[in-house]
């Protein structure tokens, strides 16, 4: 089965409430795709870092770096 990481990610707290529909329509999203490819999808989720910033956010290397050497294909 495929494996693929998801990476949902939002510049700001602000960007994560409930009432903004960044996460969610992410999380929609890449469900869709993981779906549709019959794959096995792991989701990170990072808040407070911007896309440029993403290598050193700790979930980069806790968790998104891991699954790829585990052969998980990065979704975002």
């Amino acid at each position: 089965m495929t494996k693929l990481v998801g990476i949902i990610r939002v510049s700001s707290d602000g960007q994560s409430k409930e009432d903004k529909a960044g996460i969610a329509r992410q999380r929609k999203t890449i469900n869709r795709i993981a779906t549709a490819m019959g794959a096995n999808l792991k989701l990170v989720t990072v808040v407070g870092v911007s896309g440029s910033d993403l290598a050193d956010a700790a979930q980069w290397h806790e968790e998104i770096v891991p699954a790829c050497q585990q052969g998980a294909a990065v979704v975002a």
